[in-house]
């Protein structure tokens, strides 16, 4: 039986990683999910810095705090 590429696009469309299992390169699955993982997390991570900051900034008016906001902003916008 010969498998579709398109159809591995297709599944991979709905749910990163089935393509993958449909065409039996199962070890390739956790990669898709690992890298998926990796850049939710850091984006995550950057948008709670960015909102602690933005809240010191607010409070105190002090710079350092602007300037950090404005690095995790960038940083999570990236």
């Amino acid at each position: 039986m010969e498998k579709s590429p398109w159809g591995a696009v297709l599944r991979s469309a709905i749910l990163p990683g089935f393509g993958q299992f449909y065409n039996e390169s199962y070890w390739k699955i956790p990669i898709v999910w690992g890298i998926g993982a990796l850049l939710i997390s850091g984006w995550v991570y950057n948008n709670g810095l960015y909102i602690e900051n933005k809240g010191l900034f607010i409070q105190s008016g002090n710079d350092i705090y602007k300037l950090r906001r404005d690095f995790y902003r960038d940083q999570r916008d990236n």
